[in-house]
Parts: structure tokens; C-alpha cells; sequence
């Protein structure tokens, strides 16, 4: 049985060397590719010199590929990544010698937008993009393929729209672009015709008014103004007139503020002054004390003279002035209180002044208790400590610190991080602060962060950064994103 057995496998081993290589089973391996990016595209294979198909999942031992990355409308082919033996614009030759992952990388085509303002006039201009907030529009600025940019055109005061000129046409205010190529749009703006300013001036007396704009000095008036000017019109009585009120687009005897949105027509009346009337103010002295009373316009001065005649209407100060070793007690009669007595003279008119004799003088000298208390002993100053690592929030470093030491800790402080720029790595500045802390007080301070540094802390998730400053340990805190 043995022997039957030894010439049974004898048999097979002849018979498995008789068969070609060529008919046993190859060796195969996975092609894993994908497609990345902003934009859209496909890739096809081709095996040898053979035509471009779909690529297959696996392929035998030492087969000859050739990729070719095709973009779609509005996208662009960037590159390969992964296990490409060459490359060469689109296309991408590999060996399949191993399992191979390769990756095509498209991106969005990007077209420029220039957009402008022209005329006579002036204005502004509004985009918003993809449904967005509505902000200044740049004048040029790439945007990606089938953006919808809506720009709005809004005339400045004195100015109007007139129409759009390039890739924006017609009279509506608002315009909407696709972005599927290079475009450019123009906005005319044209000034608005100027409106007039008729002043008239009426009544028994004798006045001018001149005109003042948007808070400067008043000037004679000009007979038309651009449209939304401010105009203050400013009437000048003469000698013996007075200005007695406005009628037409201002009325009433109070300030005369005109926008000129239209045409304005204004009249201004002057009346001669009438006589005035003389009346008596008198001022009396009380108390145990002295002093002087003084009057502005001049009249009064008592001491000697303590009483005297004003026109009526007319609209006098008294000031009080105690003698040394008087204290001035106050004003009764017309005026009360103790500071300047101002009095509208329409009749005769009464003002007592009271002043006070001083008690003798108390000094530290003769009483202890009115002098100061000793200072107190001076207070050291604290140092702040910064927490070993902090987060980062909306581009914020959220430094934690402690007041330690015998006193309140304040000072500035800067952090510094060793970062690539230009190809080098340099040590930059990538935050500044000061901060105000009482003694053992905690508290978290809030540094904007450099654009290097977001851009770094976006890749590697934390940055180490140096601290240092006047009244801070110099210490490194981990910024973690």
C-alpha cells in the first residue's frame, strides 16, 4: 500500500512540472484611487499602449498603467499625489509592482471680477456673494466658478444712479453676475441737478442773513445748493432793528435748519427796537461779617455804591466777596444760593447779601486731631504667572494668570513662537497684551494671535510659544487650537 502510494505522488510531481508557468496563477495588486479637491474630474487607465478604460481594482504583477486626470466644466486638474513612478501634466505612469494608492486633485477654476465707478457723480458700490452679507466691493477679485455676485449701486448725497455699462447693463440699481469667466462692470453715476434758496426780507427794521454749512462760519447765501446740503440761514439785526421771526419753509422766531431736497423759499422779519425802560436794582448788606458786592454790566460796587439803574430786560450778575476773616453766607431776595446772583432786570428789583464773621482759625498745631495720619508703609509689587498651556478660541489665546508676590501685578507681555516664513524658520511675534491684576487676584487674558501663528496652530493643532515681559515670569505656555 506504501508503494502504491510513493508512485501516486511520484505521478503528480511529473505531472505539475510538465505544466507551463505561464498557466499557473499570476500574482495581482490593488490600484486604491480616488479623486480629491475643491473641483470635479475624472481619471481612466490604460494598460500598456491600450486605450483609456475605467480603471480596474487590481491588476497583475508588472502590468504598465497609464492615469489621465480630466477636469470638468469650471474645474482644473492640480496634481497627482501617492504612488506615481513619473508624471506628467495630467497623465501619471505607474508599475504594478505593489499595492498602489493614488490620488487626483482638482480645484475650482477662479475668473477675475473688476468692477468700478465712473462720472459726473459719486458712489458706492455693495456685493454680496453667494447669498452672503452685503460689504464694499473690491475693484478686482477672483472668484470661484458659478459664484453669484449681486452688486449694488448706491448713489452718494447729491448724486444719482444713471446706469451699468460691460458685463452689468440697464438702469436697476442692483446687478447679478454667475461667475463663469472674466468679467467687468462699470456703474455711472451722475450729479443731481442743484435746488434754489430764495430769502426774502420784510418788516419795519433793517437785517441780512447769511448762511452757514454743515457747521461752519456763516457766509453770505448762495442762490442754489446740491441736493441734501445743510444749510443754517443766520439772521443779523442791525443797529436799532431786531430779527423777530421766519415765515415760508421756516416759521417761528427759533433757528432756521434747511435740507435742501427741494427748492426753498424763506422770509425774514426785522422790526425796529422799541424804547427801553429803566429799572432800580439795589443790594443790601447783612451779617456779622463784611465783603464787597460787584455787578456785570458795571453799576453796582458795594462797598460805596450799592445801587443803580439798568435797562429793562437787561440781565445783570452779582458776585459776592468777603472781607479776610468773612465767609460769604449767600444771596436772598431775587437771588438765593451762594454762587453768582444773575438777575433779569423787568422791574425794580431788591438783593440782600449776607456775610458771615469766621470763628478763629483751628491748625494741626492747636489740635491734634486735624492733623493727617502717618502714610502707610510702601507695598511691594507682585509678579503674574501664565498657566503652562492655554486654548485658543476665535483666533485668541486665552492666557490664564495669577497675581503672586506681595503687591497688585501689572505690566505687558508678548508671546513668541519660532515659525516658517520665506522658507526659513524665524522667531516672531505672534501676540502682545498688559494686564492689571490685584494682589493674588486670577485671571484669564485674551491675545489676538498673527496670521502665521493661526495659520500654523490650523495645521499642527498647538504651538509652543515664549513668554516674556515687564512684571511676568518668563516662562512657555502650549497653545492648543
Amino acid at each position: 500500500m506504501k508503494r502504491h502510494s510513493f508512485a501516486l505522488s511520484l505521478v503528480i510531481a511529473l505531472i505539475a512540472l510538465a505544466i507551463p508557468a505561464s498557466a499557473q496563477a499570476a500574482t495581482e495588486f490593488s490600484l486604491d484611487l480616488s479623486l480629491a479637491g475643491s473641483g470635479e474630474g475624472t481619471a481612466s487607465c490604460a494598460v500598456g499602449a491600450g486605450p483609456f478604460e475605467a480603471c480596474e481594482a487590481e491588476y497583475p504583477e508588472g502590468t504598465q498603467l497609464t492615469l489621465l486626470a480630466e477636469a470638468e466644466a469650471g474645474s482644473e486638474f492640480l496634481e497627482w499625489q501617492g504612488d506615481c513612478d513619473t508624471t506628467s501634466g495630467p497623465e501619471c505612469e505607474v508599475t504594478m509592482n505593489a499595492d498602489k494608492q493614488i490620488e487626483a486633485i482638482f480645484s475650482l477654476e477662479e475668473f477675475e471680477v473688476t468692477l468700478e465707478t465712473q462720472g459726473s457723480g459719486e458712489g458706492i458700490l455693495e456685493c454680496q456673494v453667494n447669498g452672503g452679507s452685503f460689504e464694499p466691493c473690491p475693484e478686482s477679485e477672483s472668484y470661484p466658478w458659478e459664484t453669484e455676485l449681486r452688486v449694488f449701486a448706491e448713489a452718494e448725497i447729491g448724486s444719482e444712479f444713471a446706469e451699468w455699462e460691460g458685463d452689468c447693463a440697464g438702469i436697476e440699481v442692483e446687478c447679478v453676475l454667475i461667475v463663469e469667466e472674466a468679467l467687468s462692470a462699470t456703474a455711472l453715476f451722475a450729479l443731481e441737478p442743484p435746488f434754489e434758496l430764495a430769502i426774502a426780507i420784510a418788516g419795519s427794521g433793517e437785517g441780512e442773513v447769511s448762511c452757514e454749512l454743515e457747521g461752519g462760519e456763516a457766509e453770505p447765501c448762495e442762490a442754489e445748493y446740491e441736493e441734501g446740503t445743510e444749510v443754517a440761514l443766520v439772521p443779523q439785526a442791525e443797529a436799532g432793528s431786531e430779527f423777530t421771526g421766519w415765515e415760508g419753509d421756516c416759521t417761528g422766531a427759533g433757528a432756521c435748519e434747511l435740507v435742501m431736497d427741494e427748492d426753498k423759499e424763506v422770509t425774514a422779519t426785522f422790526d425796529l427796537e422799541p424804547e427801553p425802560e429803566e429799572f432800580t436794582l439795589s443790594v443790601t448788606k447783612a451779617g456779622t461779617g463784611s465783603g464787597t458786592v460787584t455787578s456785570s454790566p458795571a453799576g453796582i460796587d458795594c462797598g460805596s455804591t450799592c445801587e443803580a439803574s439798568f435797562e429793562e430786560g437787561s440781565e445783570v450778575t452779582l458776585t459776592a466777596t468777603p472781607a479776610t476773616g468773612s465767609t460769604f453766607a449767600g444771596f436772598s431776595g431775587a437771588c438765593t444760593g451762594t454762587g453768582a446772583c444773575k438777575a433779569t432786570i423787568e422791574e425794580d428789583t431788591a438783593v440782600t447779601a449776607t456775610f458771615t464773621a469766621n470763628p478763629p482759625e483751628r491748625t494741626c498745631a492747636t489740635d491734634p486731631s486735624l492733623c493727617p495720619p502717618p502714610p502707610p508703609p510702601p507695598v511691594g509689587e507682585g509678579v503674574a504667572k501664565v498657566a503652562p498651556s492655554a486654548k485658543v478660541k476665535s483666533g485668541k489665546a486665552q492666557l490664564k494668570l495669577t497675581c503672586t508676590g506681595e503687591g497688585a501685578c501689572k505690566g505687558s507681555l508678548k508671546l513668541s513662537a519660532k515659525l516658517k516664513q520665506g522658507g526659513k524658520t524665524k522667531s516672531l511675534v505672534i501676540a502682545k497684551g498688559s494686564f492689571s491684576l490685584a494682589k493674588g487676584q486670577k485671571a484669564t487674558l485674551k491675545l489676538k494671535l498673527s496670521a502665521p501663528a493661526k495659520q500654523a496652530l490650523a495645521k499642527n493643532r498647538s504651538l509652543k510659544a515664549k513668554v516674556k515681559g515687564s512684571g511676568v515670569l518668563a516662562s512657555t505656555v502650549k497653545l492648543k487650537a
